[in-house]
């Protein structure tokens, strides 16, 4: 995984070797973006771990990256406002599918305007181009997976949400959303913001480091984030493997989805 600045991307942009894919709702595009990126929203309906709700996520993922119109040569780079939630998750499905050649942009849009790049209102639209992805099962997660893995040495079940939410005291947010509230057992907490600078890029792969040392975390372990609806989870997946993490699983579905199950355990 890797940042590109404002000046690559202008270049490319140029020759033609990068797609810029504006990762936010298509009113935020509207009101200004990078010339000649494209809106892509990389979300769709919740993720279940059921065999249909599986398929459609799949079906979704082949979809989002068909709309983009990829040849093949090009490097998708992401962005949002900032490095935010949006374009983490458009990164991760591009890796998940199996498209190695995709980015962030470094600051997200305003790293663009600080570097006093003008913003375009004229909306762009590449012809569609039939994608055919080569699934990265070592990205992905369900519940299956999650719950397979408590307890197992060498693996770590990293939840990115708020305190309330990881002790199971958010009855007020997610009251009628989630059946269960708590916890993944044995989840290490670490909040997505953590993992955040103050402008709203990435910390240092060094802080990121040190950050997770703290709560026993290691690059040699295999790590599987989750939020409450793959978003902050996507965002710290892209955190770990920008600071040599290289087995990261994303729960998808994340905590919305586990709670769904009752079969599966939770704690508070």
């Amino acid at each position: 995984m890797q940042f590109v600045d404002s000046t690559w991307l202008t270049a490319h942009l140029a020759d033609g070797s990068a797609i810029a894919v504006d990762c936010r709702v298509p009113q935020e595009y509207a009101g200004g973006h990078i010339p000649d990126a494209i809106n892509a929203y990389p979300y769709g309906p919740a993720t279940r771990s059921t065999p249909q709700g599986q398929a459609e996520f799949r079906a979704f993922v082949v979809d989002y990256l068909t709309e983009l119109g990829i040849t093949g040569t090009e490097t998708l780079v992401f962005y949002a406002a900032t490095n935010d939630t949006t374009d983490a998750r458009g990164l991760w499905t591009a890796e998940f599918a199996g498209y190695e050649a995709a980015a962030l942009l470094s600051g997200g849009l305003h790293g663009w305007t600080a570097a006093g790049n003008a913003l375009s209102t004229e909306p762009s639209r590449r012809a569609p181009v039939a994608f055919t992805p080569q699934w990265n099962e070592g990205t992905y997660a369900t519940a299956d997976d999650v719950a397979a893995r408590i307890g197992r040495p060498g693996t770590v079940l990293l939840d990115v949400r708020s305190e309330d939410e990881h002790t199971g005291s958010a009855a007020g947010r997610y009251v009628g959303v989630n059946p269960r509230l708590g916890r993944v057992p044995g989840s290490v907490w670490i909040e997505w913001t953590e993992l955040r600078a103050p402008d709203g890029s990435y910390k240092s792969p060094e802080e990121i480091r040190a950050i997770l040392a703290t709560h026993g975390v290691t690059p040699e372990q295999e790590v599987v984030t989750y939020c409450q609806g793959g978003g902050r989870a996507a965002h710290s997946y892209a955190a770990l493997k920008s600071a040599g993490f290289d087995q990261v699983r994303h729960y998808v579905g994340s905590f919305g989805d586990y709670s769904q199950r009752d079969d599966l355990p939770i704690e508070k």
